[in-house]
């Protein structure tokens, strides 16, 4: 039998609608010349007459779906009208713009809505009567309207070019701004002077009940009542922290930094700084003296944004994101020092897929931090473990993730998800440096059998695996994967005469943990691993837990109180955790720290052919990597590594629990997990090459093992299985891209990683003889191809070929034509 695909360009109808995320090049819309709509995503440039479902192009944009914004985006989008931002929207600024009308701002028109600066700043060039950055609720500055909640500004400059400021309003917030309960201005400053009544460097007059904190302006204070930070008096609950007003004070009734009443009532004022004006609050010596005691003496130098150290108190509970939490009354960023010590009853729990980015941080011997499952805490300076505890934790689809720019030291914990031996093993490496194997086969969950360990490492002279037992000595080595399983059972623990109280008011159970003894291993499963706790009956799921010096708390669902357990005392308690598809092991070592690097070879012709090209290699840090070029244009694994790897098969092979996934630059988006194992193919022919892991490969982004985005609109893909009945025999990928050819383009084109699997291609030019598991071409060969499959299937044993997943456009037929038989058969619409 001889099959080939053929890929065929059929009309296409006028009316187009393209539902994307993603961003579309303007040239690709201009190849139809037909009324084409676009909901959602962005448009990339010369984006001139494209329909975007406004009435009209004088409209003002609305966004509706989380969006990042350059300048090319505002040129097309804004037309010099405000941008509106409905509910619960991010808004990210990709590049510094250039705003040149007092029209050009975002009006928040929902709750929860997000504006990230990204450190990036907008110029007003030539503005008369600014009315501010952001509005809150309503159009231009008007007062006695309520503003929506929840609203988020940070990380952002506003640089005046001979602009001024409206009265009444802020450089970064307008007169409505404040009105939003629970607002936020963190991290950004302006540069314009506060000439009118009653403008403000951060924030005009408004009725506030939010936090300003991290914030400065540089401008000088002539306006009457106007003011460096906040320009008004009007408060409830409100804090502002961490500021400072560097310009001229000479306005009547002005202020450095807000109102002079402003610390009546219940607002907080601290930690505040007028270099050139007078403060609100002083003593006898005229230093600054804010409402929490701190001091700051006028005479000394002007405070910088990166002065401060946030010590963790845990006054109210274990979340790392609750104000109350920290020394100075808000949660700190990424420009703050961090400080966790010791002798304390409740430590930070950085809550489940929340990201965090400090500048330092330091741990105290005693003390602990724990990253939840899908968390990232991003240290731009140094970490400094003195002898606490720093667990991160993952499951079988979210993994935590610490990134360390600057120096580190002490030891961390990563309880790192592994598959069962029934879930199809696992490819791991260790996240840590220096972890012996003889305390790494003491961890609970590893599967065993007889004297041998699930731990396993691989020899590509002869294809060989050797797992570990009691006798293997050295460390886990940094950058090598190892095959992995864990046990595959439901362990089931009873415990009598447990003192337990539930929190009133909350979903927590307290289980005094001096009376129930549990090692770390079984305290992590009940979080990670489909945990229960039965108490007189009722069964509850735990979703997280911290233990304290006294007690473990989990908090459960249902809600214990709901269920009748409304008094405290001694219970009979029964635990359960389900390991059947995997369970945590956890590597406790130093964060790798620095390039890593490993060592590859080209085996393949050694041993009379039972060597291999394949090496079984490891993310060495306990961050994710960028993986291809859609996930980082220079920083990737495949870009840097390229020499190294053989072009036939310069593709990242990952282990999918029954066979090999091929991620190279035609999959979307790959980032690779923290302690991700998988193999690639070493270049040459013998000689050995070196892989580098670069610190600049790390990133934040990133949740499950190879996760990867959707696909980019200016490529196509098609999937084909092969099945015999219900069970899949095999697959492989085709891959359509303009700039690439016919023949072998490394990093698109991949071999198979079995050359003898039951489904493949050939390149149709440059043929190697080798079986590809990815085809590339490019555009223009997606109208008109014909390309050639190999079966490896036995005779006379039927089998089906269908269409798995495809990319493909509506005006592309696909065919399966069968030379021999003299058939073709349409498997867009069938199978073959």
């Amino acid at each position: 039998m001889i099959l080939t695909l053929v890929f065929i360009s059929k009309e296409i109808n006028a009316g187009t609608i393209i539902n994307t995320s993603t961003s579309i090049h303007q040239s690709l819309l201009d190849s139809y010349s037909l009324p084409v709509t676009i909901y959602g995503g962005t448009i990339g440039p010369n984006a001139g007459g494209v329909n975007r479902g406004d009435s009209s192009r004088s409209s003002a944009t609305i966004i509706t779906t989380n969006t990042t914004i350059d300048q090319i985006w505002i040129d097309n989008h804004i037309n010099n009208l405000p941008i509106l931002l409905n509910a619960n929207v991010t808004i990210t600024i990709a590049e510094n713009l250039i705003f040149n009308d007092a029209n050009m701002y975002f009006a928040i028109r929902g709750t929860g809505v997000t504006i990230e600066g990204n450190g990036k700043t907008i110029t007003l060039n030539g503005i008369t009567n600014y009315s501010g950055l952001v509005n809150n609720g309503d159009y231009l500055g008007q007062s006695g309207i309520a503003g929506y909640a929840g609203s988020v500004v940070r990380n952002i400059g506003v640089i005046s070019n001979n602009s001024s400021l409206k009265e009444y309003c802020g450089w970064i917030g307008q007169r409505s701004y404040g009105n939003g309960a629970g607002f936020s201005i963190t991290n950004c400053y302006s540069t314009g002077d506060m000439t009118n009544t009653r403008s403000g460097g951060i924030l005009g007059n408004a009725f506030m009940n939010g936090t300003i904190s991290n914030c400065y302006s540089l401008g000088n204070i002539s306006g009457e009542s106007a003011a460096g930070i906040a320009a008004t008096n009007n408060y409830d609950a409100s804090k502002i922290n961490n500021c400072y007003a560097n310009g001229l004070l000479t306005g009547v009734n002005a202020n450095g930094i807000c109102e002079p009443d402003w610390e009546s009532g219940s607002a907080i004022f601290s930690n505040c700084y007028v270099s050139n004006g007078t403060f609100n609050t002083t003593d006898a010596n005229n230093n600054l003296i804010g409402t929490d005691g701190t001091v700051w003496n006028t005479n000394v130098n002007p405070y910088t944004l990166s002065s401060f150290t946030f010590t963790w108190n845990g006054t109210t509970n274990t979340v790392w994101n609750t104000a109350s939490n920290w020394s100075l009354g808000s949660v700190p960023t990424s420009i703050d020092d961090v400080s966790i010590p010791s002798g304390l009853s409740n430590y930070p729990i950085i809550p489940a897929s929340v990201d965090v980015t400090v500048n330092n941080i330091t741990i105290a011997s005693g003390a602990s931090l724990t990253l939840s499952k899908g968390t990232t805490l991003s240290v731009i300076g140094n970490f400094t473990n003195t002898g606490g505890t720093v667990t991160l934790n993952s499951d079988s689809d979210e993994f935590s993730s610490l990134l360390v720019s600057g120096t580190t030291s002490g030891n961390i914990t990563y309880n790192r998800y592994v598959n069962s031996v029934s879930g199809g093993w696992d490819l791991i490496g260790s996240p840590v440096s220096g972890l012996p194997f003889s305390t790494f086969i003491q961890n609970a969950n590893i599967a065993t059998n007889g004297s041998f360990y699930a731990v396993g490492s691989y020899d590509n002279t002869n294809d060989t695996w050797t797992n570990a037992t009691n006798a293997t000595s050295g460390n886990l080595q940094l950058g090598q994967g190892y095959q992995m399983a864990t046990t595959a059972i439901t362990i089931n623990n009873s415990h009598t005469d447990i003192e337990v109280y539930v929190t009133s008011g909350t979903n927590q159970l307290n289980l005094r943990s001096d009376k129930w003894s549990l090692d770390s291993s079984i305290k992590s499963n009940l979080h990670n691993l489909n945990g229960k706790i039965e108490i007189l009956g009722v069964t509850y799921t735990v979703t997280s837990l911290v233990e304290t010096a006294t007690y473990i708390r989990y908090s459960v669902t249902p809600n214990p109180r709901v269920n009748g357990l409304t008094t405290n005392g001694n219970r009979s308690v029964t635990t359960t955790y389900d390991t059947s598809t995997g369970a945590t092991l956890n590597f406790t070592g130093a964060i790798a720290n620095g390039n890593q690097s490993v060592t590859i070879n080209n085996n393949d012709a050694t041993n009379s052919g039972a060597g291999r090209r394949w090496n079984l290699i490891a993310n060495p840090f306990a961050s994710y990597l960028n993986g291809n070029s859609n996930a980082d244009g220079t920083h990737n694994f495949l870009t840097i590594n390229t020499a190294a790897l053989d072009d036939n098969f310069e593709a990242i092979y990952g282990w999918n629990s029954s066979g090999y996934t091929i991620y190279n630059n035609t999959s979307s988006a790959t980032y690779i997990a923290p302690g991700q194992g998988f193999f690639v193919a070493a270049a040459g022919s013998g000689e050995d090459q070196t892989i580098s892991f670069t610190k600049a490969m790390q990133t934040i982004v990133g949740t499950d093992d190879f996760i990867a985005s959707k696909t980019l609109a200016t490529s196509y893909e098609l999937v084909l299985e092969m099945h015999q009945d219900t069970k899949k025999l095999g697959d492989t990928k085709f891959y359509f891209k303009e700039g690439l050819t016919l023949g072998l383009d490394p990093g698109y084109d991949a071999g198979a990683f079995n050359q003898g699997s039951a489904l493949s291609s050939r390149l149709l030019a440059q043929d190697n003889g080798i079986n590809m598991g990815i085809n590339a071409m490019s555009l223009d060969h997606m109208n008109s191809i014909t390309v050639p499959l190999v079966i490896n299937q036995e005779a006379g044993t039927p089998f089906a070929i269908r269409i798995a997943n495809h990319t493909l456009p509506s005006d592309i037929n696909v065919y399966v034509e069968d030379v021999v038989e003299k058939t073709v058969t349409l498997v867009t619409a069938q199978s073959f």
